[in-house]
């Protein structure tokens, strides 16, 4: 459970190529969105940098390709480790 003394990090990325939002809060993780663009999925690699191994959330804000390209790809990963909590 996150104390009092952690901290949210939100990160984003797109801004014009897609949309992604990745938050962590006390090492627990989620996502907004998710594209992909040249054949990797930002999201994901900073997830896996950060050493995530579960999601609490995987949610999504509309169905665009440049929102959701990279979904398949994050729900793979997490689905053969911690798994996902929620989608939304």
């Amino acid at each position: 459970m996150p104390t009092a003394a952690s901290k949210l990090r939100v990160f984003l990325f797109g801004c014009g190529i897609g949309e992604s939002i990745v938050m962590e809060f006390g090492g627990r993780f989620g996502v907004i969105d998710s594209f992909r663009h040249n054949g990797l999925v930002p999201a994901l690699a900073l997830l896996q940098q950060m050493g995530a191994t579960g999601l609490d959330f995987l949610g999504l804000t509309h169905p665009h390709e440049d929102h959701y390209s990279g979904m398949g790809e994050i729900f793979d990963y997490f689905a053969t480790r911690d798994g996902v909590g929620e989608f939304w």
